[in-house]
């Protein structure tokens, strides 16, 4: 090893043989120079500094962008004792990043042709904190996540983006998914809670047998209720009462309500309009209105153990996802020609762990940050 003045004086003594290999520091022009079929380049980033200054005045207060630790003339003292052997972990983070990055966008079966599919966009290394002789950071990674029902989806893999530095360190994520209820089901579920039962209404009662929920036009969908109508003055109804309504879904009650329920325009199905007066009419269609409602959280609590079971799991030897979901949250219902289409969105949180790295490096933590993204 023979040091040189100055990296002009190196690559001299690499060309002419004196040399076996060089590092010399870069500069403007160092490509061009190394240009000689007898020599082999590496360019890289390096970890040498030639001088870091840590003195943080006492008045110096927390925030989000620093930590004051370095105000501290210990911590100083203990820091610059390991800052040789720190360095290089929190330096060298390419590659536990590039582990991570691949390792989630691996697809996960939740279920029968159900898969939770992890999109990471942007990765990021959090600002280096100090809390005794301990260094340590993290990796940020922001995602679409979301559930895809059907066959296997065909994912392309996405490049490791350049590494940027950044100072939110948060952990929520927010997975979106659709659970689709068949109509035979949605039928099912209001025949059992509202059907095989007689109700007093206005001027008589009304005894209801099924409710059969159907796909509509223009975004409608269509209630066919077979009653028994009885009033006074020889009024009287028995037979299928159809009428037309909105699907919204109701976030107070956690309840599906069809609403603007109004009889169905189609002339082949106003029987009842025929055989009852107008009073009739509302007080029939306000109990069916009444009964047009139904709570969803069942069908979607279901999910919640396989979209954790999704968050928390092996990404690859040393890479483990751990997370949780904290809640499962309707946000709309779409009627479709087969059923409806419950938007659901799981609320939870997520990191990544890095349980055995090489060279005897420390354990860390990459928090992939969710946001919303349209199933496809």
């Amino acid at each position: 090893m023979v040091p040189k003045a100055d990296s002009d004086t190196e690559i001299a003594s690499l060309v002419s043989g004196e040399s076996d290999f060089i590092f010399p520091q870069a500069y403007a022009g160092i490509a061009d120079a190394l240009k000689d079929p007898n020599i082999k380049t590496t360019p890289g980033y390096g970890t040498n500094y030639e001088g870091l200054y840590f003195q943080q005045g006492v008045d110096c207060t927390p925030d989000q962008s620093r930590s004051c630790a370095f105000k501290d003339a210990d911590f100083r003292h203990a820091f610059a004792k390991s800052i040789d052997r720190n360095t290089p972990k929190l330096a060298a983070t390419r590659p536990n990043a590039q582990q991570v990055w691949s390792s989630l966008q691996a697809l996960f079966a939740i279920g029968p042709k159900t898969w939770l599919v992890i999109d990471p966009t942007d990765v990021a290394l959090a600002p280096i904190r100090g809390s005794g002789l301990n260094v340590t950071s993290a990796l940020i990674l922001r995602a679409h996540t979301r559930v895809i029902v059907g066959e296997k989806p065909v994912m392309t893999a996405k490049p490791l983006p350049p590494l940027r530095s950044a100072t939110s360190t948060d952990d929520a994520i927010r997975i979106p998914f659709d659970v689709e209820i068949p109509y035979s089901e949605v039928s099912r579920l209001l025949t059992s809670q509202f059907g095989k039962r007689t109700y007093k209404i206005e001027g008589g009662t009304l005894a209801v047998d099924t409710i059969e929920i159907s796909a509509g036009t223009n975004g409608k969908m269509n209630v066919a209720a077979a009653i028994d109508y009885r009033g006074g003055h020889l009024k009287k109804y028995h037979g299928v009462v159809y009428l037309d309504g909105i699907a919204k879904f109701d976030p107070a009650s956690s309840r599906v309500v069809i609403e603007d329920l109004e009889y169905s325009i189609d002339p082949k199905r106003h029987g009842i309009t025929r055989a009852l007066d107008r009073i009739a009419h509302e007080a029939v269609r306000a109990r069916l209105r009444d009964s047009a409602k139904w709570p969803v959280t069942d069908d979607v609590a279901s999910l919640k153990n396989e979209i954790e079971r999704g968050v928390t799991r092996q990404l690859a030897p040393g890479v483990n996802l751990r997370g949780h979901v904290d809640s499962i949250e309707p946000v709309s219902a779409t009627p479709t020609s087969t059923g409806l289409v419950i938007r659901v969105t799981a609320v939870g949180r997520a990191e990544v762990e890095l349980t055995a790295l090489s060279e005897g490096r420390t354990p860390s933590s990459a928090r992939p940050r969710a946001s919303a993204a349209s199933p496809r």
